[in-house]
């Protein structure tokens, strides 16, 4: 990349993406939308912050809940399931809902939501996903936090989640590639590269 074209991303708020295509939140381009980019930024990216007892990705997070619903054979929450932490893998960063909903963070928000609205849509999907899904998110924020947090914050003592099994995969590729398959059986008619 040549240095008007570093300088012309920083301006525009670009970044490089693993594929070395360059993408912005403010202006995403459909072209650039790559899921091997969304499962590496995700399969690298550790929840809670990286506070957390052992390193567990976002990627791994996304495909516990697609594989959920598409196990009960509910098959468009189990799309919105998986990419549903897509801005994040595409630099927005996953950041703690302490932070997130702080009435400070309201612009970040803002452009989150609408950066993550275009890639669903980059993926055939409408703007907002299944209320279920976003339930079950909040019940697997909590599984994961009895796992991997000690002790255990407040916000998880009191949520249900019955059969939610969080277990860290031990190599830290795993993730990636597990969010890859997972993206090949709900998006069949996708590019992968």
């Amino acid at each position: 990349m040549s240095n008007s074209e570093t300088e012309k991303n920083r301006e525009g708020g670009g970044i490089q993406t693993y594929s070395g295509h360059v993408i912005s939140p403010l202006w995403p381009n459909k072209d650039t939308i790559k899921v091997v980019d969304i499962a590496h930024g995700l399969g690298f990216m550790c929840r809670f912050a990286g506070q957390s007892s052992e390193f567990y990705s976002v990627a791994q997070h996304c495909v516990i809940m697609a594989r959920w619903f598409r196990k009960r054979n509910k098959l468009v929450s189990a799309r919105y399931a998986l990419v549903h932490e897509a801005a994040e893998g595409l630099g927005m960063m996953d950041m703690p809902h302490p932070i997130k909903y702080l009435k400070e963070m309201r612009p970040y928000k803002v452009l989150e939501s609408s950066y993550q609205t275009s890639l669903y849509r980059r993926f055939g999907l409408m703007d907002e996903p299944p209320k279920e899904v976003k339930e079950l998110d909040t019940r697997i924020c909590a599984a994961e936090a009895k796992v991997l947090m000690n002790p255990i914050p407040s916000y998880a003592t009191d949520v249900e989640t019955g059969d939610l099994v969080i277990k860290p995969y031990k190599d830290i590729m795993r993730a990636k590639r597990e969010f890859l398959k997972e993206f090949a059986i709900l998006f069949p008619n996708e590019e992968m590269h």
